[in-house]
């Protein structure tokens, strides 16, 4: 085989949330079997987005990535290919706040590279398919959005447990009679004793400031959400920001909002936490 006839290709994945289920390197994995297949062409790189909205938001530095390494090889070479699973991965935008698959399209037609998308193929074939395509996802994402906040909603005026486990908590998962997989907050007896301390000193009217001290003194480290992130020690917005949320009161929140009690033991009582923020709000007399 000539190498010369041999198509640089550039991979990219990616999801809006964090990909705690594998589903980026399922994402470059199906896009290396579908290169492999359609012969002569070679992987020169793969770029990925982790936690990076395609509807909100235009992605993030590694579809940059992927598309200055794709625009390179084509000016090189000649032409080059960027391939992601489906179109959505690239964009999904309105064209206003957010990148439209049409752009994407604009962009390639002009720098000699060929989007390809191994769900939805025709997508880059030509313009008009980009934007039909691209109003397409759009649109689902917008009703998938809707969707999605409305059952979060729903479950949080039942006081169900919904989003990150807070400090001070465990996850609990369970399967009931029916096969269902029920998830539920229940106290970390680790971490207990530090966020009563830091509750009561609220309470006894300390500031943030004293309360970061002190449980910084005491040996405690910040948890991280993330297991790629370190214990820090603590802040005084950490600590403000630890206090703040009404999850503590056993209280459900949903957008900022108390929709329902939930179903988890509290730290503090309702009052306790209205007597916390009304002192945090309250003006300096120093």
């Amino acid at each position: 085989m000539d190498n010369g006839a041999v198509i640089p290709c550039v991979i990219y994945a990616a999801k809006s949330t964090e990909d705690r289920h594998g589903s980026i390197a399922d994402q470059l994995e199906e896009c290396q079997h579908a290169i492999e297949a359609d012969a002569p062409r070679v992987v020169e790189g793969e770029y990925r987005d982790e936690a990076f909205s395609a509807f909100s938001g235009s992605r993030g530095p590694g579809l940059a990535e992927a598309m200055h390494h794709a625009q390179e090889l084509a000016a090189q070479r000649g032409r080059a290919e960027l391939w992601a699973l489906h179109s959505d991965r690239l964009a999904r935008g309105d064209g206003r706040s957010a990148r439209h698959a049409v752009e994407i399209a604009l962009w390639a037609l002009k720098r000699d590279v060929v989007v390809r998308t191994v769900q939805d193929p025709d997508t880059f074939r030509d313009l008009l398919y980009a934007v039909v395509t691209g109003q397409r996802n759009h649109e689902d994402s917008r009703r998938k959005g809707l969707a999605v906040s409305a059952g979060r909603r729903r479950g949080a005026q039942r006081g169900d447990y919904d989003g990150n486990k807070p400090d001070g908590y465990r996850r609990v998962v369970e399967v009931d009679k029916s096969g269902n997989v029920i998830k539920r907050l229940e106290i970390d007896p680790v971490r207990r004793p530090l966020i009563e301390k830091m509750f009561a000193m609220a309470l006894r009217g300390k500031g943030t400031g004293e309360i970061a001290r002190a449980v910084t003194d005491a040996g405690w480290l910040t948890k991280p959400l993330y297991k790629d992130q370190q214990p820090k020690p603590w802040t005084v917005n950490a600590v403000r920001e630890l206090l703040k949320k009404k999850r503590y009161a056993g209280l459900a929140v949903h957008r900022g909002e108390v929709v329902g009690v939930g179903k988890w033991p509290a730290y503090v009582s309702g009052r306790q936490h209205e007597r916390i923020l009304g002192a945090a709000q309250a003006p300096s007399t120093a």
